[in-house]
């Protein structure tokens, strides 16, 4: 494993570390941070594992160049009657980084999706509300727990569509977080 898939890793044990200490904490405000800190760092986890998947293809031919734009999260332009990826950064929704592996990548995209898709949705909803703040957001630990096995499963899908193979790790998970 590369340095940054152990990086990777090392965000999804401190998420669990975090909600484990949410759930033994007793005063609020310090449960919502502990909760907040899971989520924030379980979801750093999985945009952490599509970029690292999607500079698997930066120069492969197997992609197109929009579909590179995407994963890449390029703009493409059109230069001299051909389309190339430029250094200007174009955002795109997880989600659809998500769905596009699969969709190339998986041969039942239903199938792969399973039941963590929705629930992953809800997870990237609440940390929206997380970094975008517009009201008061409380998480419970629960959702917190939802998201981070969510989050475990789609990129345990991914590894399976994409690298025909599972999560090497994916069996370690939901207990044993970092002892914070």
């Amino acid at each position: 494993m590369s340095d940054f898939v152990d990086y990777a890793r090392t965000l999804m044990d401190a998420a669990k570390g975090f909600a484990e200490k949410a759930e033994i904490e007793k005063r609020t405000d310090q449960k919502q941070a502990f909760l907040r800190a899971a989520l924030l760092h379980g979801v750093s986890f999985l945009e952490a594992h599509i970029n690292e998947i999607s500079d698997h293809f930066k120069n492969r031919s197997i992609l197109s160049v929009h579909e590179k734009g995407v994963l890449l999260e390029r703009e493409v332009r059109l230069e001299k009657g051909s389309f190339r990826l430029s250094a200007t950064p174009k955002f795109s929704r997880m989600t659809d980084r998500i769905e596009l592996l699969l969709k190339k990548f998986s041969d039942d995209v239903a199938a792969s999706k399973g039941t963590w898709f929705s629930k992953l949705q809800a997870a990237i909803d609440a940390r929206n509300r997380l970094v975008h703040p517009k009201e008061v957001h409380s998480l419970s630990h629960i959702e917190v727990i939802g998201a981070l096995q969510a989050i475990i499963d789609c990129v345990d899908a991914l590894f399976r569509a994409v690298f025909k193979k599972p999560l090497p790790y994916k069996g370690k998970y939901m207990g044993g977080g970092l002892d914070l």
